[in-house]
């Protein structure tokens, strides 16, 4: 069965243009190539992010911030 699967491929790449040929060589050697380390999450890369933030500086930060976003973006007037 994978000999019928490889004769079919090499027919089928031999029939394509130069250009062709090297787009699937490209896709070949990206499929065979090891896997890359699995990505890190959102969540990891917060905490990654924000591992050497001091804890007083959090207490800095507003508590009401969803409500008034547009307030510390663009200084709107604050809301309530």
């Amino acid at each position: 069965m994978a000999t019928n699967i490889e004769q079919t491929l090499i027919e089928k790449v031999r029939a394509l243009p130069p250009e062709k040929q090297r787009e699937l060589l490209n896709i070949v050697e990206d499929l065979t190539q090891p896997s890359a380390p699995a990505r890190m999450t959102i969540w990891d890369e917060v905490d990654e992010i924000t591992k050497d933030v001091p804890p007083e500086a959090w207490d800095e930060l507003p508590t009401d911030g969803s409500v008034n976003v547009d307030h510390y973006l663009y200084g709107a007037p604050k809301r309530q």
